[in-house]
């Protein structure tokens, strides 16, 4: 036989609420018998694939009940024996699932439609493997990873993951709707199989239950992490509440919430007066894959936005919008329990350790390990003795932390762990509610699986150093958009197979290689830079044209538009001849400064020039200073007078 395919069980469970024991054990014969080629199969050899493979324990004459009332078998009886096998159109119907509707196929039509390499169909298939696993290893035993056929692979590189999600957000409802099944029967066969599960889904089964929030998912809520983010967790919670589902937090989970938020506002302060904020915001609008959804890049986006502007703002905003969510999503305060102080540090050190066997590096500190154990514990005390059935355990741990997650399910073998992530409470409560045209929401289902690439990603704290160093050499925010995301994809993909950051290109080394490389490859490429430049000096007589032209419209405004106006107004709200006379003193002063000797309109038309010359693009990319003189050249030719030889400006300049 071939090895189960968990990933297969979507073709064998097509219905989606017929989620059920009894469909499982057929399904899972149905697989056995397909595998064999539909040869006749003794219904004892099946009964000790059941109980020995899948190690479901069921009893005999109910296994023999379900596959003599199942539709799906022909039975045949020789020498007292019963042997099964599938039905026709049964069997048909299976092969044709698998050879048109199986993940397979749907990743096998995107890589084609969208020309990848043909090897990134085994890494899609083991990223959702492992997204499977994930989302599964909460509610079943640890052999339950030994049924996935393909092994799993703990790393994935940046690109990888991006295809990935892209193929996630691939337009196809087929792909969507098996992906999701996929995932369904998964978790419902994690279940059913770990011995600890239900017999029956109903949305009834989860009236009574409640969750903890942990800190991370408040955020969240309140957009630190992205938009998506928080709308998809926003919208799984809503649901959640309509089936029964009450949300709290601890009071160590809100102590740890604010701290957290201080010491955010407290480096922002630092930050708006060191940092540029506003060009990180900048680039965050142009690669918003680039940078880490933190707090920092948070700010800088409501900041690009003008919703706040500055980090008491900032701060004044997410106390107000989290008061907000607690009243909308009715979100309470649990109530205190006694603190077992030494349950709490023995759990938090067991949960450190573990972290640090990951294959992985993660940022885990001992404050965040001690809120995770007393709320672990706090949802070990509501569960009692009732931490054995799904339909029994009352409480979860709503957690995004998927190490976390994985380093309960193995604590305990013979119980379900505390903790649930976003993406299996979606699974667990979306099949009992639709949306208006009675279709469940895929879409943000697979917003949930996507995998993330924050640890690909540059933090905002880090991106404003370099932001700082990058101005050093050029101003050009698209220069450092450019600059920021070479550097990123080169620093991940050496450290992936060399941890020795001093073989990475600093930020000033790329920087000065890509200013140099557009020198060399295009922008300002080494064999045209002379006619570049050529073109640049060119079209110096065109700004300076335009220059005096805005500002002789500014002169005009002033003069024919601005002071008549005022003085016509003046005369008809004031009454005091004093008070009119001394005005028109003043107004005809300012019209002496704009049009005599002093000529201020001139100064205002030089700094606008320079202002002109220092933006263009020209200029930014090569800092070619003798490009200004070049211009102002012009402007002294008419002795700085803007209405000098208007119209009889030289078409070009000498170098």
């Amino acid at each position: 036989m071939k090895k189960f395919d968990l990933f297969r069980l979507n073709c064998f469970l097509n219905d989606v609420k017929a989620s059920d024991f009894k469909l499982i054990i057929v399904s899972l014969v149905s697989e056995y018998i397909f595998d064999k080629n539909n040869e006749c199969i003794d219904i004892e050899d099946c009964y000790r694939h059941i109980i020995d493979f899948h190690k479901i324990s069921i009893d005999k004459d109910l296994f023999d009940t379900i596959i003599s009332k199942s539709s799906n078998f022909k039975l045949e009886k020789l020498d007292n024996n019963v042997f099964l096998s599938l039905k026709v159109e049964r069997f048909n119907k299976i092969n044709d699932d698998l050879n048109n509707h199986s993940i397979e196929i749907y990743i096998r039509h995107f890589i084609k439609d969208n020309q990848y390499d043909i090897k990134y169909i085994d890494v899609i298939k083991s990223i959702l493997y492992k997204a499977v696993y994930e989302n599964i290893n909460s509610f079943s035993p640890e052999n339950l990873l030994s049924l996935i056929s393909d092994d799993i692979k703990e790393d994935f590189n940046q690109n990888e993951i991006e295809i990935f999600n892209k193929f996630l957000e691939y337009q196809d409802s087929s792909k969507n709707t098996a992906i999701y099944n996929v995932f369904l029967k998964a978790i419902e066969y994690a279940i059913i199989t770990s011995n600890r599960g239900i017999k029956e889904f109903s949305k009834d089964i989860f009236k009574g239950k409640k969750y903890l929030l942990d800190t991370n998912i408040l955020f969240r809520l309140l957009g630190v992490g992205g938009e998506e983010r928080k709308q998809s967790i926003y919208d799984l919670i809503k649901i959640c509440i309509l089936q029964g589902i009450t949300f709290e937090y601890t009071g160590e989970t809100y102590q740890e919430f604010f701290k957290t938020l201080s010491g955010t506002i407290k480096f922002l302060k630092t930050a708006d007066s060191k940092y540029d904020i506003d060009t990180l915001g900048y680039v965050i609008e142009k690669e918003p894959n680039l940078i880490k959804q933190d707090f920092v890049s948070h700010y800088s986006r409501l900041k690009v936005l003008k919703k706040v502007s500055t980090p008491e703002q900032y701060e004044l905003l997410i106390r107000s919008e989290l008061s907000t969510i607690f009243d909308s999503l009715k979100i309470s305060l649990a109530k205190s329990i006694s603190k077992d102080s030494k349950k709490v540090d023995i759990l938090s050190q067991e949960l450190l350790n573990n972290k640090k066997k990951l294959p992985y590096e993660l940022k885990y500190t001992e404050k965040a390990s001690k809120v995770d154990a007393y709320n672990i514990i706090y949802v070990r005390k509501l569960r009692g003795n009732n931490n054995y059935n799904y339909k029994d355990v009352i409480s979860f741990y709503l957690t995004t932390d998927r190490s976390l997650n994985k380093i309960l399910s193995k604590n305990e073998s013979n119980t379900i762990s505390e903790t649930i992530l976003p993406s299996q409470l979606f699974l667990l409560h979306f099949p009992y509610m639709s949306n208006e045209d009675g279709e469940i929401d895929y879409t943000l289902f697979l917003k949930f699986i996507k995998r993330r690439t924050t640890e690909y990603n540059l933090r905002g704290s880090q991106v404003l150093n370099y932001i700082k160093e990058i101005r050093t050499i050029t101003n050009s925010e698209e220069n450092i958009s450019t600059i920021l995301k070479v550097y990123a994809d080169q620093r991940f993909d050496n450290l992936k197979t060399d941890k020795n950051e001093n073989r990475i290109f600093s930020i000033k080394e790329i920087t000065e290689k890509i200013t140099d490389k557009k020198i060399q490859d295009g922008k300002i490429a080494q064999d045209n830079l002379d006619a570049i430049r050529e073109s640049a000096y060119n079209r110096l007589p065109k700004i300076f044209n335009s220059t005096k032209t805005t500002i002789i419209i500014l002169d005009i405004a002033i003069m024919v538009i601005f002071i008549p106006f005022i003085s016509i107004l003046l005369r008809k709200i004031i009454t005091n001849f004093t008070i009119i006379t001394s005005i028109f003193i003043l107004l005809e002063f300012i019209k002496y400064i704009v049009l005599n000797k002093m000529k201020f309109i001139n100064h205002i038309w030089k700094k606008y020039f320079i202002y002109r010359l220092e933006s263009a693009e020209y200029f930014i990319d090569s800092k070619d200073s003798n490009f200004v003189k070049e211009g102002m050249k012009l402007y002294d030719s008419v002795d700085g007078d803007v209405w000098k030889n208007v119209w009889k400006i030289k078409n070009s300049t000498k170098r």
